[in-house]
Parts: structure tokens; C-alpha cells; sequence
């Protein structure tokens, strides 16, 4: 069978590409957050280490009250510190000897960074820089929002996505281009598909707390809602 090549500028580096952060970490974490079992636990620290995610780390310990391994957060911290020092080393270099794409490229960096580890309010901010940054491309703005809007729906930010969602269609109406817009609807179809998914979650926990606490012929009490995100601040 011939094996299909492609000499195409950004080919390669497209298809290289990884996402951050990991939708699949975030279902873990959904589905362990409904039926919770030592297994998924362990799947989901064990992800956690292997990506240094300390952030992460310390939101997970706290949304399902587990005993917080001080060492090996202080050991992800120290190694997240390291990084984001490289980064910022980076940057500076490119300010003073490289062009505004090698700026842009080490911004981007480190925006993926932090969403790499887990700090939302951190890769939000480093977006928003990224986004604000006059004289660049409205390609790369629409870059930056959609970044933002991965780590909010990783974190169930809903708000927070549809948000950037309409601003990143604002800029893809003033000159985005066409290989954009696949991943914005693909967000804008994920930014639905959460809340359906809490909505199907509190209506199963709440028939559970019924059915048990309220046999078939009583009174149900009055029912309250479980927290909307999975992942309180920390």
C-alpha cells in the first residue's frame, strides 16, 4: 500500500501536536466523582504523578477529602517551579534577541504550561496575555481563546467557556481562517454536552437519595442540589 506524504508547511508539527489539558483526565475525575472506587482513585493519581500536575493535585485531594501526600506535592511543586523558570528564561531571550513570533511561541508555551499542570486561574491569565498582545494575527488570538476554553471545560468552567466561545466566534467573524473554526464548534458542542451531563448526574443521585432514604408511599424531603463542578477552589 503506497504511504501517503505530505511536504506541507505545519504538517508534521499539527499532527505532532498534543492537546492540554487532557479531556480524558477530566472524565476520569467526572466519573470517579459519581461512582468513586479505589481503582479510579488510583488511576487518576497515577496520572496526576506521571504529569506532575501539582495544582490539579491539590484540587482533586480536596473535592474527594483524600489524605494529601506532602512530599509528593512538594516534589511536583518544585518541579513545576523549575519549568516555568525555563519558560520564563525562554521568553526574555526571545524579547531581546529573537522577532514577535518566537515571543508569541514562548507565550504559548507558557500558557500550556499551566494548563498542562492544572492551574486554571493561571493558564486563564496567560491566555488573556496572549489575547491582548497588540499587532498579532487574529488566528492567534482565536488560539489563545480556545486554549482558555479546553481548561475551562476541563475544569467545568461552563460560564466561563461559553464566554470565550462567543468571543473567539467574534474574532473568526473579523478574519479567522477555516482551520479554526473545526475546533471552535467542536468546543461549542462540548460547552453543551457538560451541563447535559450534570443534569443526567444530579437527576441519578437524586433517585439513588430517594429511592433509599424514601421507600415507595412516603414523603421525599425536599430535594437540594450537589455542587455544580466537581473541583471546588482550593
Amino acid at each position: 500500500m503506497a504511504k501517503l506524504v505530505s511536504d506541507a508547511p505545519g504538517i508534521k508539527e499539527k499532527m505532532e501536536e498534543v492537546h492540554e489539558p487532557p479531556m480524558s483526565l477530566a472524565q476520569l475525575v467526572f466519573r470517579h466523582g459519581r461512582q468513586p472506587t479505589p481503582a479510579s482513585e488510583a488511576e487518576i493519581l497515577a496520572l496526576i504523578k506521571e504529569r506532575q500536575m501539582a495544582p490539579y493535585y491539590a484540587r482533586v485531594c480536596a473535592a474527594f477529602g483524600l489524605r494529601r501526600d506532602e512530599a509528593l506535592y512538594t516534589q511536583m511543586s518544585a518541579a513545576n517551579a523549575v519549568e516555568v523558570e525555563a519558560l520564563k528564561v525562554k521568553l526574555a531571550d526571545a524579547e531581546e534577541n529573537s522577532g514577535d513570533m518566537e515571543v508569541l511561541d514562548a507565550l504559548f508555551d507558557a500558557a500550556k504550561h499551566r494548563a498542562r499542570v492544572g492551574d486554571r486561574d493561571g493558564a486563564y491569565e496567560a491566555c488573556d496575555v496572549i489575547r491582548d498582545r497588540p499587532k498579532i494575527s487574529t488566528g492567534k488570538r482565536i488560539d489563545a481563546v480556545m486554549l482558555k476554553i479546553r481548561v475551562a471545560l476541563f475544569f467545568e468552567d461552563v460560564t466561563s467557556a461559553k464566554k470565550q466561545l462567543e468571543e473567539a466566534k467574534g474574532f473568526a467573524k473579523d478574519g479567522g481562517d477555516w482551520d479554526r473554526r473545526g475546533p471552535a464548534r467542536r468546543c461549542e458542542v462540548l460547552s453543551r454536552a457538560v451541563p447535559r451531563r450534570h443534569r443526567r448526574h444530579r437527576r441519578h443521585r437524586r433517585h439513588r437519595r430517594d429511592t433509599r432514604l424514601h421507600p415507595a408511599g412516603t414523603t421525599a424531603s425536599p430535594r437540594t442540589s450537589p455542587p455544580t463542578s466537581l473541583l471546588p477552589e482550593t
